[in-house]
């Protein structure tokens, strides 16, 4: 017989399990670009420099892995926007969006709003994209 004990650690376990995979594939992403940095640091320049971004802020970015990019296509999502014509019709502005929220330091607070998939306000206070979702989607309307 299964005690509430033995489900919780297997809960645990699981967890752990499903995080090990995708803590590795981050650790290799940011690896990659770090080792690519390290060896060819005119060509890591240039990639930077062409994303309009440092060496540094790629780097920082490429560390994150694409949890990122999905907590912005879900906020998008979540304000009626539809991401694909976005990225369509104006490149530059999802681009741009895309690096502010790479550079963002509230990553885990934003997962855990859509998470809870909160309607509330809260997002707008630590979103250093706001603005310009706000904008996008007051003129969808």
């Amino acid at each position: 017989m299964r005690t509430l004990h033995t489900s919780r650690l297997d809960s645990t376990a699981k967890t752990l399990f499903d995080a090990i995979p995708n803590a590795w594939r981050r650790w290799r992403e940011q690896r990659a670009f770090s080792e690519f940095a390290r060896l060819y640091p005119t060509e890591a320049d240039c990639v930077a420099h062409d994303l309009g971004l440092t060496t540094n802020d790629l780097m920082k970015i490429s560390s994150c892995g694409s949890r990122w990019r999905s907590l912005l296509d879900q906020r998008m999502r979540q304000l009626g926007l539809d991401v694909d014509a976005l990225t369509k019709n104006q490149p530059d502005v999802v681009r741009d969006l895309t690096i502010c929220c790479a550079r963002c330091d509230s990553k885990r607070r934003c997962a855990r709003d859509l998470k809870a998939k909160s309607q509330s306000d809260g997002w707008r206070k630590y979103c250093p994209n706001q603005q310009t979702l706000e904008a996008l989607a007051s003129r969808q309307r």
